[in-house]
């Protein structure tokens, strides 16, 4: 099974995985803008609601998802050295096969 790992923005953990990567802060326009070109060069226009994942948690809370029941084709490797994806569109509930909040660490 391949393992991957999000990080809600809001901190908020649901049944289905949606969210945003698109920033508004100054500093990451650039990426941003440089992220929905390569999206269009893929065939892919947004606005799409985009998911980072992580082949390793970052921070709590998280979701654990099994990479395996995401559809190949909405899941888009960025080639950096920690292994990041992006996945297109909701990650479905039926991918999600646990989370972690810091109340289960304590």
């Amino acid at each position: 099974m391949t393992v991957f790992y999000h990080t809600p923005p809001d901190g908020v953990l649901r049944d289905e995985v949606k969210a945003w990567p698109f920033p508004t802060a100054r500093s990451r326009q650039s990426e941003t803008a440089e992220l929905r070109s390569d999206l269009r060069s893929l065939g892919i226009a947004p606005p799409y609601r985009i998911v980072w994942l992580a082949l390793k948690p970052i921070s709590h809370p998280y979701y654990i998802i099994n990479g395996d029941l995401l559809e190949e084709r909405a899941l888009v490797p960025t080639y950096d050295a920690n292994g990041y994806h992006i996945h297109v569109g909701a990650i479905p509930a039926h991918a999600i096969v646990g989370a972690w909040t810091m109340e289960e660490y304590e």
